[in-house]
């Protein structure tokens, strides 16, 4: 299809002298648009050049009526955008929207590279099929827009849909991997059109990753450590595996002693939130299971994320852990709000009383593996002790036992 576009430039009388002095004749054409284009565009394209060569005007006679107005977005936490809770999860984490506290947060809370996803994420729950997006990650620093540009692509290829990205920044081709790339020029207006066949198997990202081994000193400095919903720290850890992108920390996988068989449990896994759903959290998972085949995951994002399955485990068990028998009772007695129970602050102000830290003296054996750092068995005297003198203790330890929902993952050997 042929696109042309020019606005006539008629100088009224007021004007006559700028007219003369430029040589600006009565009804002078300024062409902006001149191209030749596919009759059906493909599934990615491109549109990039200097600002005012016609980027927007172009978007326009594609079919762009307008980018998403903000204060259009629902003014709700993000989980709830939707009408199902679960669809919503899956979809957000699809996104990279993967973070506990990102399903609660409001739009305005997050910052401008996960506001970006969120537009995504509410452009596909409302169903589009078509996406068009002027000034396409203009005003995120370059490493992040590439990080998003490229997850931008796989969702789009993912779920089949179309989208056309206008940008005056060139530097996305290699993370975008557009079917056609537009690009312009202005004074005088130029425009060329070059369809392009990436491989789409490629991932820039992973290409330059490197891994290291750490130590516990290593990661008490950790930034990534803190962004674990469950908090940095965690007792029994055998392995540290980092994930750096060019010398920067994207990605923290920590492996604990499996009591029972001496094998390795994968409790933490953490991905920069700027490389989110890039693949990352796949890859340090995938070369963990290299050293330990054994491994396994009890999680409760893994119920949305289908990031151990990438890595090749299996997925064998959803299951609603119990608390242990005769807790709610015991609780129930001491006024104890199981509404608030996910809240660890409420577990640990309710253990601060002695009272309450001795229900905790009937169920030995399934606190045992909760506060038995790296399988070193504590005698019953030494484990009532540990808890029954530390209201913090005791609190997490409370907290751990709450009911939830979660996924269990196993390594498979070749």
């Amino acid at each position: 299809m042929e696109i042309k576009k020019e606005f006539t430039v008629t100088p009224d009388q007021e004007a006559h002298l700028i007219a003369e002095a430029f040589g600006i004749e009565s009804g002078y054409n300024n062409q902006v648009l001149n191209l030749e284009l596919p009759d059906t565009l493909p599934q990615i394209t491109y549109i990039t050049g200097e600002s005012g060569c016609g980027k927007s005007t172009l978007m326009k006679e594609l079919g762009f009526t307008g980018n998403i107005r903000e204060e259009k977005l629902p003014n709700k936490p993000l989980f709830k955008w939707g009408d199902n809770i679960k669809e919503s999860l899956k979809l957000m984490s699809l996104v990279g929207l993967s973070d506990a506290i990102h399903f609660v947060s409001y739009y305005n809370q997050l910052s401008d590279s996960q506001q970006y996803r969120a537009k995504l994420y509410y452009l596909l729950l409302n169903g589009e099929d078509k996406i068009y997006l002027d000034e396409f990650l203009s005003t995120l620093d370059r490493e992040t827009a590439k990080s998003v540009s490229y997850l931008f692509q796989k969702v789009i290829r993912k779920l089949g849909k179309k989208a056309v990205l206008a940008t005056a920044h060139s530097d996305l081709g290699d993370y975008l991997m557009p079917d056609l790339i537009i690009k312009g020029k202005s004074f005088p207006s130029r425009w060329k059109v070059v369809e392009k066949d990436y491989n789409k198997d490629t991932n820039p990202f992973i290409e330059d990753i490197k891994i290291t081994h750490e130590d516990k000193d290593w990661y008490r400095e950790a930034s990534l450590g803190e962004l674990h919903y469950k908090g940095k720290y965690t007792g029994g850890v055998k392995d540290y595996i980092a994930a750096y992108y060019q010398d920067k920390l994207v990605g923290l996988l920590i492996a604990t002693y499996r009591m029972w068989d001496g094998g390795r449990r994968i409790s933490r896994l953490v991905v920069h939130p700027s490389y989110r759903s890039l693949g990352i959290g796949s890859y340090l998972t995938e070369y963990y299971l290299g050293l330990q085949p054994n491994a396994d995951v009890v999680a409760s994002m893994a119920r949305f994320n289908k990031v151990f399955e990438k890595a090749g485990m299996e997925r064998v068990d959803d299951s609603v852990v119990k608390p242990p028998s005769g807790l709610k009772s015991k609780l129930n007695k001491r006024d104890f709000n199981k509404k608030k129970w996910f809240k660890k602050s409420y577990c640990i102000n309710f253990m601060r009383e002695r009272n309450n830290r001795e229900i905790l003296k009937d169920f030995l054996n399934e606190i045992g593996y909760l506060i038995t750092p790296g399988g070193k068995y504590l005698e019953d005297e030494e484990l009532v002790e540990s808890f029954i003198d530390s209201p913090q203790q005791a609190g997490r330890v409370l907290w751990n036992l709450r009911p939830k929902k979660m996924a269990k993952y196993v390594g498979v050997e070749d």
